[in-house]
């Protein structure tokens, strides 16, 4: 009697997803959004367990995973030949890059950690903002024109920037009523 015996490879998902997410310039406390596809190109149905956004690399400079969010992480398997989409959301804060990674945790045995790169810039043009939001600084009447103050009064404020342009300040208006 002879035995003859054939393998067959047993049928294994495939994950297949993009490496990277640029969002490019988002305006600062504005959200840009992006959409990762996963796709299944393997012959088994594909589980996604997990998503998060977490620190590329143990050496980044800046935790940024809160300026990073997901929504639509898959809960359910993907079939061979099938995707799922899930928006990937950056709303900047500060000025300046930012980078963080999407993880996903899968069941494909040769991928069952991937990380995905995501990288904005916080942009946004000068923005003068007067401290407190003063808008209008009253002096007390004074005597006549052309009499000499020896302790003339004086108003101080302050003139932030919270943009990420260099702010410059071309002109100041002076008037008195409805003259100046």
């Amino acid at each position: 009697l002879m035995l003859e015996s054939t393998s067959t490879p047993f049928p294994q998902p495939t994950i297949d997803v993009s490496a990277s997410v640029a969002f490019g310039d988002v305006n600062l406390n504005t959200t840009g959004t992006k959409t990762v596809t996963i796709n299944n190109t393997g012959k088994a149905p594909l589980t996604v367990s997990g998503c998060a956004i977490v620190r590329c690399s143990a050496n980044d400079d800046v935790d940024n995973r809160s300026r990073f969010g997901i929504t639509g992480c898959p809960t359910g398997r993907i079939n061979p030949g099938q995707s799922v989409t899930l928006n990937v959301t950056f709303t900047p804060n500060f000025c300046g890059q930012a980078r963080a990674c999407l993880q996903l945790l899968t069941d494909d045995p040769l991928h069952q950690q991937i990380l995905i790169e995501l990288t904005g810039t916080g942009a946004g043009g000068a923005r003068a903002v007067v401290q407190d939001g003063v808008t209008t600084i009253k002096f007390k009447k004074q005597g006549a024109r052309g009499s000499a103050r020896s302790n003339p009064p004086t108003q101080t404020f302050t003139i932030n920037n919270p943009g990420c342009a260099p702010l410059t300040l071309t002109s100041a208006t002076f008037t008195r009523g409805s003259q100046v």
